[in-house]
């Protein structure tokens, strides 16, 4: 496998936090339902796990145009993010009844005004709460460096505890050793995991109100004293076929004779159960998500309809099948719900930076540090690295623009620094000398510094744009 170095990528939380959602939600909540026909062909292309990739094209309310290879489709907007025409959207298909497609991931152009805004003047809580001593380790170890690291541990440069520290690392044991405790084996690739994981959740899918649905329907639920009830209502009413099934513990043959008597039954405490859990099993059948399932549950009733008793025990005998292995998934379930979608919704991110900013890109972060809030933007270009810092106190900003060229022979930085305090602009004078030396400590040279009074924040961003345009910025979740 081809290990390249990743020299950028744009991290952006704020789609969650500008919309006011909650990111583990929204993983559970990002689904458009196709309202217009879908081609046969464009189906084929969903085949189970596959990725497809659209645009929005136009937004009307809830309604969406989205082209989707070629084809042009109306979508209503099930989640409560807003989409906007423009927006990348990977999609994967989620139902077929009705067909309902999964947006796997959002991209979205980003105004360099909104950028700068959450830079240095971010107006909600930053999610991220920096410690400014722990800076470096947090983004060393942040994922988005994971394959140069590998690069750098099989050429002997890091040891094995710093891959191990590293979060994409760490999101890639935890999913790995997850499937393999639910497969019995080894998984190998990440889409695989992710259709296992997709697979369990619609196995386990109201598994145990369909359980209690059939042994119902079989009259298993039934205590001594309601089944010696319900016999007597037997036999008061002449039903003696139903007497001799009941005689001959042959359930299928049971249940045909009862769906026949459902309005004779539906007054005893019994028959009302068993027509409420017929209707309730019926509905099933129609909804459920899995289609082996689905299949299986329509096989059903209409072996009930026909009154085909051996058909109804070999579906019988299927389900019952069906249902033993969902028992032993659904200690999963709560595991994928809890902690796999969300580590494989992280995983995406990372992995989507990594794609989008591999050759160019912007780091966007705001965040706060000891009751203070601050941001970050970080850009890489073919031959130059780009670190913006805005810290505000009360009293004004402090910033700090530093560039350094992509080289490991030179060590070299230079640096701009900006504030709207004349405090602040007396302190950073008389603290040159000490700064210098901090960079020698750290094996680096200034190579040129400059410090700037400015009249506001505005100022700063008119300054900034001049560094940070608007190439390669994207919201992604």
């Amino acid at each position: 496998m081809e290990i390249r170095r990743i020299e950028g990528v744009f991290l952006q939380h704020a789609l969650e936090t500008a919309q006011g959602l909650k990111a583990e939600n929204i993983s559970k909540q990002m689904s458009l339902k196709l309202l217009s026909t879908v081609p046969q062909a464009l189906l084929d292309a969903f085949s189970e796990g596959t990725i497809l990739e659209g645009r929005v094209v136009q937004t009307q309310g809830r309604n969406l145009r989205v082209m989707l290879n070629n084809q042009e489709l109306v979508a209503e907007n099930l989640s409560d993010l807003e989409i906007k025409e423009g927006d990348q959207l990977e999609l994967m298909l989620e139902s077929k009844n009705p067909i309902t497609l999964k947006i796997v991931s959002l991209q979205r152009r980003l105004n360099i005004e909104q950028a700068l805004q959450f830079v240095l003047d971010f107006q909600e809580e930053p999610p991220i709460n920096l410690d400014l001593q722990k800076l470096q380790a947090l983004v060393k170890n942040s994922g988005l460096f994971y394959e140069r690291k590998l690069l750098d541990f099989f050429t002997g440069k890091v040891d094995l505890k710093s891959i191990l520290e590293d979060t994409k690392a760490q999101l890639l044991s935890n999913i790995f050793n997850l499937a393999g405790q639910i497969h019995g084996g080894e998984v190998k690739d990440i889409k695989t995991i992710d259709q296992l994981f997709r697979m369990v959740l619609k196995r386990t899918e109201n598994l145990k109100e369909i359980e209690n649905l059939l042994r119902t329907l079989y009259l298993e639920n039934l205590n001594h004293w309601e089944f010696t009830q319900f016999v007597r209502f037997v036999e008061s009413i002449g039903k003696k076929e139903i007497l001799k099934a009941l005689e001959k513990g042959d359930k299928d043959a049971l249940l045909i004779l009862l769906s026949k008597e459902l309005k004779s039954i539906e007054n005893t405490p019994a028959g009302k159960s068993f027509s409420l859990a017929f209707e309730r099993l019926r509905q099933f059948s129609l909804l459920v998500r899995d289609e082996e399932l689905g299949n299986l549950l329509k096989s059903f009733f209409e072996a009930v309809e026909k009154k085909d008793a051996s058909g109804l025990r070999e579906i019988h005998r299927r389900l019952e099948s069906f249902i033993e292995e969902g028992r032993r998934l659904l200690p999963f379930r709560e595991r994928i719900e809890r902690d796999g979608l969300v580590w494989l919704q992280q995983l995406n991110t990372i992995s989507q930076m990594q794609r989008l900013m591999v050759n160019e890109g912007t780091v966007v972060l705001p965040f706060k540090w000891e009751g203070y809030r601050g941001g970050m933007l970080i850009r890489t270009q073919k031959d130059e690295y780009r670190v913006f810092i805005n810290l505000n106190y009360p009293e004004g900003f402090v910033s700090a623009l530093l560039s350094s060229p992509k080289t490991e022979r030179v060590k070299a930085i230079s640096l701009n620094l900006y504030t709207n305090s004349e405090l602040f602009y007396r302190k950073m004078e008389e603290g040159k000398a000490l700064l210098e030396s901090m960079l020698k400590e750290e094996d680096l040279q200034l190579r040129d510094l400059k410090l700037n009074l400015l009249p506001s924040s505005q100022s700063l961003k008119e300054v900034l744009k001049e560094h940070f345009y608007e190439a390669n910025l994207y919201l992604v979740v």
